[in-house]
Order: structure tokens, then C-alpha cells, then sequence
């Protein structure tokens, strides 16, 4: 049991350093798998907030927020963070096919920004960078009154600009492998392929997300390789209001 209890510790820390030297973390594919017009769904989870709704039959406006706190770490002699943030919309069509599936193509983008500072009693480094995103996004599923099963495919265009390098030192603990100096420099682009389950009630289900970032460039960008997103999702829509009508006569 000790061991364990150490293996865990040693895991969260070594999370927590890869965070802080992470400049690109992917937020959580909105899959909303609507069914019908007039739909609303949301998906919260630790460091995404989504929203989805279709207000006629086939169009879907989406809504993505993204708040990742990479932590702050303190080290003999030394203290940094990292934080990143994302915002953006979009909106698709769906399609409604067989009795529970769907076929769903969102395209849409965003702004955000990224900040890094780590300190020692030799030097000072700080980082600040703002990013626009822009997003296509196919996926096909599943979608039951206890049961979600989707598979999406989200191509990303990752572009920053408009960087603070006024107290950036090179080669601080956060950007060993490059500078971070070269990325107001680069377009980068992403293909995430994503898993979706839910499991719970037409209302209220579980959900976990695997997500994959694969770069169709060469350039140089520290990213995560992959994610797991859990949460909660819920669903409002006209047919169970209905259905309890139907269940009180």
C-alpha cells in the first residue's frame, strides 16, 4: 500500500511538471449528437464548460470554454506556473439516421492565450502569448435514452501572436526543448481523433472522452500526445416532456 500511495505521488508530480512545460493542451471534442430541433446540451467537466442547442432541425450552434491550470510547482530554490485558456463557437449540421444515430459536421474557432513564469534566486522568466484556433469537426454516433457512443475527427489550424517577451529568459525550466520565442513565428496543425461514452439517464449520463493530438507539421511545439475528459452531461429536450405526459395517463 505504501508503494503505491508513493507511485501515485511521483505520478501527480510528474503530471504536474509535464502541465508546466505543456504550451498546447487540447480541450474536449463538443459532440452533442442532437436528435431533435429546439435540443439543448451541455458537457462540464474539470477544465471544459460546453454547451450546445438547435434551434431548427439539422443546424447546431456550439459554445467551448477552456480554463487550464497547469499548477504552480515549487522545487528547491525555484517556483513556476502555467496557465491556458480557450474560448470559442461554432456551428453545423446533423443528420438523424436509422433509429439512434447521428452524423453531426461542426466547423468554428476561438481566442485564447497561454502564460508560463518560473523563477530561481539567479534569474526571472515569464512568457504570454495570445492564440486564435480554428476547427472542423466530424463525428458519427450513437445517442439512446441511457447510452451515448461517438467517434469524431477534429482538424485544427493553431495560430499565436501578439507574445510578451519582455521578461522571457531562453531555456528556463518551461521551454527546454525550443524557444518559445519561434512561436508568433508558425501556423500549427492538429488531427484529434476522439472517443465519446455516456452512460447514465436521457437526462443526466457520465461521460469520459479520450481524445488523441496527432501534428501534421514539423514544427516544433510541446503538446500532449492525448487526454481523458470526465464530467457530466445533460440533455433538455422536448420528447421527455412528453414522454411524461405519455407515462401520467
Amino acid at each position: 500500500m505504501k508503494s503505491f500511495n508513493q507511485f501515485l505521488i511521483l505520478f501527480g508530480v510528474l503530471m504536474l511538471l509535464n502541465s508546466c512545460r505543456t504550451v498546447y493542451t487540447p480541450n474536449m471534442h463538443n459532440v452533442p449528437l442532437f436528435k431533435e430541433k429546439d435540443e439543448f446540451r451541455g458537457t462540464f467537466g474539470f477544465n471544459d464548460f460546453q454547451l450546445a442547442y438547435s434551434p431548427i432541425s439539422h443546424l447546431g450552434l456550439m459554445m467551448n470554454a477552456q480554463y487550464h491550470n497547469g499548477g504552480s510547482y515549487s522545487e528547491p530554490f525555484e517556483d513556476g506556473s502555467a496557465r491556458k485558456y480557450l474560448i470559442e463557437g461554432g456551428i453545423g449540421y446533423y443528420r438523424n439516421f436509422e433509429r439512434s444515430g447521428v452524423f453531426e459536421l461542426y466547423g468554428g474557432g476561438g481566442y485564447g492565450g497561454v502564460s508560463f513564469d518560473h523563477s530561481s534566486d539567479s534569474e526571472f522568466s515569464a512568457y504570454n502569448s495570445k492564440l486564435s484556433r480554428f476547427f472542423i469537426q466530424p463525428s458519427i454516433g450513437f445517442t439512446s435514452e441511457f447510452f451515448d457512443l461517438s467517434f469524431s475527427m477534429r482538424f485544427i489550424r493553431l495560430n499565436y501572436f501578439d507574445h510578451d517577451i519582455s521578461e522571457y529568459e531562453p531555456g528556463s525550466v518551461f521551454d527546454e526543448d525550443y524557444d518559445l520565442r519561434e512561436l508568433n513565428d508558425h501556423i500549427y496543425t492538429f488531427l484529434e481523433p476522439g472517443i465519446t461514452l455516456r452512460a447514465g439517464w436521457n437526462q443526466v449520463k457520465f461521460h469520459m472522452q479520450f481524445v488523441r493530438t496527432l501534428q501534421l507539421n514539423d514544427l516544433s511545439l510541446n503538446h500532449r500526445r492525448g487526454i481523458v475528459n470526465i464530467g457530466v452531461h445533460v440533455n433538455f429536450a422536448s420528447r421527455y416532456s412528453i414522454e411524461k405526459e405519455e407515462n401520467k395517463q
